[in-house]
């Protein structure tokens, strides 16, 4: 055992040791990631990733270029809009027919086609073109909809019979 005036000089030397370090500020950096977004809308769940079939047609309904023939008609439907949306946006895009920048490139086999799109309420062309691809569509009831048709249309170059295989991506925008 140490005698007591061992004790009383190595417990006041720990002491000294623990009061001569200094409390020092430390500095924390932190960073607050947030988003603050638009009111939306839900693309109706048969619109996702949807399959338009275009009629089989006969090549005699193509008898000059720019023939427009085989039309489908659909809509895209959009469903639970927040409440204070007013009106939606939508934006087609997709790669441009090589003669018409208003049709959307064919990737299947059939030569000198392309697919033409309308909105069915104006019958106007939606197109690659920076200035048709868009349409600005009211919102009532929680909801808006857009009626559209596809079509094949004939391109002026030779044409072979095929398949036609388009692929039109549209976007929500909220104005």
């Amino acid at each position: 055992m140490l005698p007591l005036p061992s004790c009383v000089t190595g417990l006041l030397a720990s002491a000294a040791l623990l009061l001569g370090t200094t409390a020092s500020a430390q500095t924390l950096n932190f960073e607050v990631t947030a988003e603050i977004t638009h009111s939306t809308c839900d693309v109706s769940a048969g619109d996702v990733d949807r399959d338009i079939t275009l009629p089989e047609v006969n090549m005699s309904a193509f008898p000059t270029a720019g023939t427009v023939a085989g039309h489908r008609d659909f809509t895209l439907t959009l469903n639970n809009c927040d409440a204070t949306l007013s009106q939606v946006g939508l934006n087609f895009t997709g790669s441009a027919d090589a003669d018409s920048n208003l049709r959307f490139a064919n990737t299947g086999t059939a030569a000198g086609f392309a697919l033409q799109l309308t909105s069915r309420g104006d019958d106007r062309i939606i197109g690659l073109d920076g200035l048709s691809g868009s349409r600005t569509l009211p919102v009532t009831a929680g909801g808006a909809s857009l009626d559209l048709r596809a079509s094949y249309w004939r391109s002026p170059r030779p044409t072979s019979g095929g398949t036609l295989v388009a692929q039109v991506l549209f976007e929500i925008s909220y104005p």
